[in-house]
């Protein structure tokens, strides 16, 4: 049985998926596994919303392209400008993470869940992909968020931050990639 540091290394970020679905108990253990994550003050401020809408999950990549059209930043301009660009890699399932916006510290519960939900995904065999990129389309644009909340049922207290996607890996698993960072200690 893998112990939980080895799950940790394991995990890798997957960009090529099979079409094939991930099955309902798969998707509810991940779906478990991001409501058990900490948050801030125990709030447990998210909503997980669950897209296997294709033309759904298509409008959305289009409508973040066009929102980084302009984008300062090279890579989102990059990407918004590749008409080949998908930004879930044709996933065959995409999850909305949104948070309620009395949340305490809801970004960091939102990585907390969306952590969780990846290592349940390893652990089940499931690839997995953070995707920040849909972020440039929900923040600072109320018109989006309220059109996004009405097209895919979420409660007005909520905030569309960003999604994962998951499915069963198209490719062989990479080996690890050495870690980079810092940190120090005090005594």
């Amino acid at each position: 049985m893998e112990t939980i540091l080895d799950l940790i290394k394991n995990r890798r970020t997957t960009r090529a998926y099979k079409k094939m679905m991930i099955s309902e108990e798969e998707l509810g253990k991940i779906i478990e596994a991001g409501m058990w994550a900490p948050s801030g003050h125990n709030r447990q401020p998210w909503h997980f919303t669950i897209i296997e809408n294709k033309e759904i999950m298509k409008k959305i990549n289009l409508d973040t392209k066009e929102a980084c059209k302009n984008s300062d930043d090279p890579l989102y301009h990059g990407w918004a400008n590749n008409r080949e660009y998908d930004a879930f890699y044709n996933a065959p399932l995409l999850i909305i993470l949104s948070y309620r916006k009395d949340a305490f510290s809801p970004i960091d519960d939102l990585g907390a869940a969306s952590q969780n939900m990846g290592l349940a995904a390893e652990c089940l065999g499931i690839g997995s992909c953070w995707i920040g990129f849909i972020n440039k389309l929900f923040e600072n644009n109320f018109k989006k968020q309220d059109e996004y909340r009405s097209l895919l049922n979420i409660p007005d207290a909520y905030t569309l931050h960003h999604g994962m996607v998951f499915g069963y890996p198209k490719k062989d698993k990479l080996s690890p990639q050495p870690r980079r960072g810092t940190f120090n200690r005090i005594k």
